[in-house]
């Protein structure tokens, strides 16, 4: 048994238990495995990061989770599944740090002294 990411199409990430590869397409609520595959595969530090899926087809809707490294398109429930020698336990905030993402930070509530507001600009 070993831990994945599932990447829900809506782009929430929770972490499950996957017992093994071959009934994965169970975690991503598939009921069968009819062209559930690996969809792409990235390494990192030595570590592989696979994405299974199942390709776009009539039913699937778009996922909206981004992920910071393609701009390649995917659909229906995914899983991240991580793998050194063999496929090994992966959480949530190993990914983010993996991936570099770092907590969203909206520009607005963010001041920088000296600088002049929209109101002030205009005024001058």
């Amino acid at each position: 048994m070993f831990n994945v990411i599932m990447v829900h199409t809506d782009g929430s990430l929770t972490e499950k238990t996957a017992t093994d590869i071959e009934k994965l397409y169970t975690v991503c609520q598939f009921r069968n495995d009819t062209h559930f595959t690996c969809l792409t595969t990235w390494s990192k530090n030595g570590i592989q990061y696979q994405l299974y899926g199942k390709p776009k087809n009539k039913n699937t809707k778009l996922n909206t989770y981004l992920f910071p490294f393609t701009q390649e398109q995917y659909y229906g429930n995914l899983c991240i599944v991580k793998r050194i020698d063999d496929y090994e336990n992966m959480t949530i905030q190993e990914w983010n740090k993996c991936m570099n993402i770092e907590p969203f930070i909206q520009t607005d509530t963010i001041e920088v002294p000296g600088e002049l507001s929209k109101e002030d600009y205009e005024d001058e």
